[in-house]
């Protein structure tokens, strides 16, 4: 109910990688009000659940760009890229 802002953007932005690296989107239902209430209300399944070869910083990274409160997600685009560019350069654990 609130205007769009970039952190709306972000969070658009992390479910399209969210389903990139996972094959699934981060939330579903068999109707549009299931997910638009999934996505309000419900954390986002952990990443490594459905893909689990993702490192722990790369999902991560992918949950900090759902938060539900805009203020706790990256701030900018980049930051989001620098946490993946991060997570992605790391070692295999």
């Amino acid at each position: 109910g609130e205007d769009a802002t970039p952190a709306s953007d972000l969070y658009a932005l992390g479910c399209v990688l969210y389903e990139c690296a996972t094959g699934a989107p981060p939330f579903a239902g068999h109707r549009a009000t299931e997910v638009g209430f999934a996505h309000l209300m419900e954390p986002p399944l952990d990443p490594r659940e459905r893909a689990p070869e993702l490192s722990a910083d790369f999902a991560l990274a992918l949950l900090t760009a759902l938060e539900k409160t805009p203020a706790s997600r990256p701030t900018t685009p980049t930051a989001l890229a620098r946490m993946l560019h991060v997570a992605c350069s790391a070692p295999p654990a």
